[in-house]
């Protein structure tokens, strides 16, 4: 019966108990220098989901006399990082969504896949073909 009642007791004070410890600053906030305490600074949250090519700018893109712009690819949510494989297709990495894609060139008609995803923060990508680590190993 104590137990009970010591237990219905620390159950009534445990929310004013978890009142009196503020909570955390977000994790990119964290270590921030005193001086910065009241700063306005905070990460641009990427937008994560696919845009439609008609919504996408590339008109307003001002660029050096000579230049043009153009969309090359689209279906990459999160695009960020590029790597052009042995074969000429173009692997993409991204950082939040977790996914490496695949974009293809079959004569100005691109397709894209996702070849990998669940991955934590793939922002760079680089590969070797299986050959080459084959002949680097053989020579070690």
């Amino acid at each position: 019966m104590k137990k009970l009642i010591a237990f219905a007791a620390l159950a009534a004070f445990a929310p004013a108990l978890a009142q009196d410890k503020p909570a955390p600053a977000p994790i990119w906030q964290q270590g921030r220098p005193p001086e910065m305490a009241d700063s306005k600074l905070a990460p641009f949250p990427p937008k994560l989901t696919e845009t439609p090519p008609a919504e996408i700018p590339v008109d307003s893109i001002k660029l050096p006399e000579g230049f043009k712009t153009e969309l090359w690819a689209h279906g990459l949510p999160g695009a960020r990082a590029m790597a052009r494989g042995p074969r000429g297709k173009i692997y993409v990495g991204t950082r939040q969504i977790g996914r490496v894609y695949e974009v293809t060139d079959q004569g100005g008609k691109r397709t894209v896949r996702i070849v990998a995803e669940k991955l934590l923060q793939p922002a760079g990508v680089a590969f070797a073909t299986a050959r080459y680590m084959w002949r680097r190993s053989t020579r070690c």
